[in-house]
């Protein structure tokens, strides 16, 4: 048997652990191979006898700690999620929106979901619908008032309306 085929057999018998370090070694005598070998060995049962970074229970703690998190942060999301729905939004002045520098800032508050509609069912007894403003027909108008286009709906209304 010749010294190479030797050492193919050799690699065979390797355990897959040791063959891997063998192999990227890539001896060329059956005396390198050896060498290898036992480096191999040796450093698997350095390896194999040192302590892991985390030992499993830790593991397993961090992992119940992280799941008793979660949920309560599942809880808060929900009783928030909870709270929005029963709050709207007030609604915005429409005034023009200040210029960057200005300094003054707009502020938008919540209000509870019976008391915007409470408010709404004044404006609708007062005469106004969902915000728009009660309008006078063109025909009732008095015959010195002169109605112009309005620039923003294209109605017409009263000159200051």
């Amino acid at each position: 048997m010749s010294r190479g085929s030797s050492r193919y057999a050799i690699q065979r018998g390797l355990r897959p652990h040791i063959l891997r370090h063998v192999i990227q070694s890539q001896p060329t005598t059956v005396d390198a191979l050896v060498q290898a070998a036992r480096v191999a060995k040796a450093a698997f049962r350095a390896t194999a006898s040192a302590p892991t970074e985390a030992p499993l229970g830790r593991v397993v703690e961090q992992l119940a700690a992280n799941r008793l998190a979660a949920e309560q942060h599942t809880l808060k999301l929900k009783k928030f999620t909870n709270q929005l729905t029963k709050t709207s939004i007030n609604q915005v002045s429409t005034s023009r929106s200040p210029s960057p520098g200005s300094g003054t800032t707009r502020r938008v508050t919540f209000r509870s979901r019976q008391t915007f509609e409470r408010q709404q069912q004044q404006q609708q007894q007062q005469g106004r619908g969902r915000g728009f403003l009660k309008r006078t027909p063109m025909n009732n108008l008095s015959p010195t008032a002169t109605a112009i286009t309005c620039n923003y709906c294209g109605g017409k209304h009263l000159p200051g309306k």
